[in-house]
């Protein structure tokens, strides 16, 4: 578990905590961004024309977990790489397979 940004800013508490039970402790990864950037590259994927729109939509959400002090930029940038990572993998199998 690691320590939201709302700890630090109020009680000065960072870092990494292990097996914590508090949603407080649970920053990384973000599974907002993980699920809508999961999401928005399947669309991108989809629908190859509008894939600017869908980033830029990604981006601004991306920045709400910012601005909310939900989540860190760390924790946002490694849930995009993760959720990137496993869509893009899942298209090359999927295609390998010959089911799209």
């Amino acid at each position: 578990g690691k320590a939201r940004p709302e700890l630090f800013i109020d009680d000065k508490v960072f870092g990494f905590y292990f097996l914590q039970t508090l949603d407080s402790y649970w920053s990384l990864p973000s599974s907002l961004i993980s699920t809508f950037t999961a999401l928005f590259m399947a669309l991108c994927f989809i629908f190859p024309r509008y894939w600017f729109g869908f980033i830029i939509a990604l981006i601004l959400l991306s920045l709400t977990r910012l601005v909310v002090t939900a989540h860190y930029l760390s924790d946002i940038l490694a849930s995009l790489y993760i959720a990137t990572l496993i869509v893009i993998l899942l298209h090359k199998l999927f295609k390998n397979r010959q089911w799209i």
